[in-house]
């Protein structure tokens, strides 16, 4: 689980965004070592999701969806994604 902040950046939370990118490039990487072994590795990059975290640590964001929201891609990910989906970075917005 990455986040769209991997993909931009995004003020006041270089930290975030750092850890976010190494993400990305985690699943990048991982994607090419494990392609010959019929594994994929994605990641998905929400923007704004309704939990804890949001709510607490950046009053008055207003989250775009909601947790099932992203579930339901993690989901598509796991059971019905193309095989040779893979080393993507899926940004979702709701």
């Amino acid at each position: 689980m990455a986040s769209i902040s991997g993909r931009q950046g995004t003020a006041e939370l270089t930290a975030y965004c750092a850890a976010k990118h190494g993400v990305v490039g985690l699943t990048r990487a991982l994607a090419e070592e494990l392609r010959g072994d019929g594994i994929a590795v994605n990641a998905v990059c929400p923007g704004s999701v309704d939990t804890d975290m949001l709510r607490v640590g950046m009053p008055g964001a207003k989250p775009d969806m909601s947790p099932a929201d992203v579930a339901g891609v993690v989901l598509y990910l796991a059971a019905e994604a193309p095989a040779a989906l893979t080393g993507a970075a899926i940004d979702v917005f709701g």
